[in-house]
């Protein structure tokens, strides 16, 4: 996943943001603080149309603009549910709308968990301002949590709100735009609640497999945009089954018997070797570097198993309104079965082996 595109990914859904209360209960003050951003974000809200009718912004962010209602069109008609998402337009005088923050324990997968209304349990939270995200931070890394800390700018309110394009998503590339549309509308067209890593990873998919397809319909058609989107899925894929082997020799190394010190050199070792064989596999992935828990975990909830989707994906003959079919289907499944957070992938390795094995050959 290239920078630009995670860092637009990762973000706090702004429903969360307005009710946000924790474990511990609702903190009026918070509720009012997201109120007030929500507030100023709606004020400024502009029609897309208009917003380019006007000429106010740069020729590349007008651009990047433009492609919103093209993504939109091309996702109702892949099924997807659009409403009225994204069609306006609200300007933010900074990069990021939130920080979001993430914890996790150094010598094992053990995540800081906050839990919210309608979204379900999630391992991140988000603050209006960077002190309080720092603070935050802080306040964890007393409790023994290794800590991440990234803004964000773009979001998802599951279809309670219609959500508008902000000012960071135009400085990214054709690509990205396309990409982070696409993610957000498929949260709008399934989400299960405390299913986090599936949601993250079904959207990052979908954006990443519709991508090519939406470039491959435009007139005229730039071979680069669909060559290059079409490259950055399977690197995906390929990053997805390395985090996957990551997380399996991590997980064997912090169950070990080992003293907590000779866990930290193992994960340290294990990263490197990882960082390397990406390398060697043509893809340069400084997290791999980092050996930082709290930002792998962050980043591996958009990337599990995103070979089971590609499968599934495939066994529809790319047929994006069948695979969301199927998707509704297990979801179906998980709840007669009340299948735990832990074990959904492998149900739906299960799932995705039954339904291609059905597939005509």
């Amino acid at each position: 996943m290239s920078q630009s595109l995670f860092v637009n990914l990762f973000r706090s859904s702004l429903l969360t943001c307005l009710l946000a209360p924790s474990l511990s209960g609702c903190n009026p003050l918070y509720v009012v603080e997201a109120a007030y951003h929500q507030g100023r974000i709606l004020l400024k809200r502009q029609p897309v149309d208009e917003v380019l009718d006007t000429h106010s912004l740069n020729p590349a962010e007008s651009h990047a603009l433009s492609l919103v209602p093209q993504a939109r069109s091309y996702a109702e008609q892949r099924g997807l549910t659009v409403g009225k998402a994204f069609t306006s337009f609200s300007p933010l005088e900074n990069d990021n709308l939130v920080w979001v923050v993430m914890g996790c324990k150094p010598d094992s997968f053990t995540l800081k968990q906050w839990w919210f209304p309608i979204v379900g349990t999630v391992p991140y939270k988000g603050f209006f301002s960077k002190s309080d995200a720092l603070a935050a931070s802080e306040r964890l890394n007393d409790d023994g949590f290794e800590t991440f800390v990234r803004g964000a700018a773009a979001f998802s309110t599951l279809g309670w709100f219609d959500d508008p394009v902000l000012t960071p998503l135009l400085k990214n590339p054709p690509s990205v735009v396309v990409n982070t549309i696409l993610h957000e509308l498929v949260h709008r067209t399934v989400w299960f609640p405390n299913y986090t890593a599936f949601n993250e990873s079904l959207a990052n998919f979908i954006g990443h497999a519709e991508t090519g397809p939406f470039f491959s319909n435009q007139e005229p058609r730039n071979e680069s945009l669909v060559a290059d989107s079409n490259l950055r899925l399977r690197q995906e894929i390929t990053i997805s089954s390395l985090s996957e082997e990551l997380y399996d020799l991590l997980t064997i190394i912090y169950k070990s018997p080992a003293t907590r010190e000779e866990k930290l050199a193992k994960k340290r070792e294990a990263f490197t070797a990882a960082a390397r064989k990406a390398r060697h596999l043509g893809i340069d992935f400084p997290l791999f570097e980092r050996a930082n828990n709290a930002e792998f975990m962050q980043f591996f909830i958009y990337v599990r198993h995103l070979e089971l989707f590609d499968a599934l994906y495939r066994g529809e003959q790319g047929d994006l309104p069948r695979f969301i079919a199927r998707i509704e289907a297990f979801h179906d499944i998980i709840e007669r079965d009340q299948i735990e957070e832990s074990n959904i992938f492998d149900s739906f390795e299960q799932f995705v082996r039954m339904t291609v094995s059905e597939q005509p050959s």
